[in-house]
């Protein structure tokens, strides 16, 4: 360890005047010597190839992020095309939707109409055999009702 001893004013007035400010001697050009290799050295060795790796980077950089925008807008125009054919084709299947629905419900008026003519022909049918029907039982029943007639008539008058 040092021992700091403390100098009285006069004392440290004395070495500071005894030092001075600056030595000129050999370690000045020594000093200057290794300044100026540093100053030749050091960009060569050091600055240059780092700036240059910098430069390269940024090189790298901007040309990736050219490519990253070249590529953003042709996907941007992929998209674009791709919205286009699925409205192209939402649009074509919504008009083939309209085209069956309207033929299927063609088809189910055909099959309606179908259904009422067969129907009304079979009523007309099923009234004619009832009128047919009601004209034999009426035949059969007046004869029926001559017959009785007959009978009864016969009985008042045996009587």
């Amino acid at each position: 360890m040092l021992a700091v001893v403390p100098l009285a004013a006069p004392e440290l007035a004395a070495r500071v005047q005894q030092a001075g400010l600056i030595d000129l001697d050999i370690t000045i050009v020594t000093q200057g010597v290794f300044f100026l290799l540093l100053v030749l050295v050091l960009p060569r060795l050091i600055f240059r190839p780092m700036l240059e790796r910098i430069e390269q980077r940024e090189f790298r950089t901007e040309g990736a992020r050219a490519d990253a925008r070249a590529m953003r807008h042709a996907a941007d125009e992929e998209a674009a095309l791709f919205d286009q054919a699925m409205t192209a084709e939402k649009r074509k299947a919504l008009a083939e939707r309209a085209e069956v629905r309207q033929s299927t419900q063609r088809k189910a008026e055909e099959l309606v109409a179908t259904a009422r003519t067969q129907t009304a022909a079979r009523i007309d049918q099923g009234l004619t055999r009832q009128r047919a029907e009601a004209v034999r039982h009426r035949e059969v029943l007046t004869q029926d009702a001559a017959l009785i007639a007959r009978q009864v008539a016969d009985k008042i008058v045996e009587g």
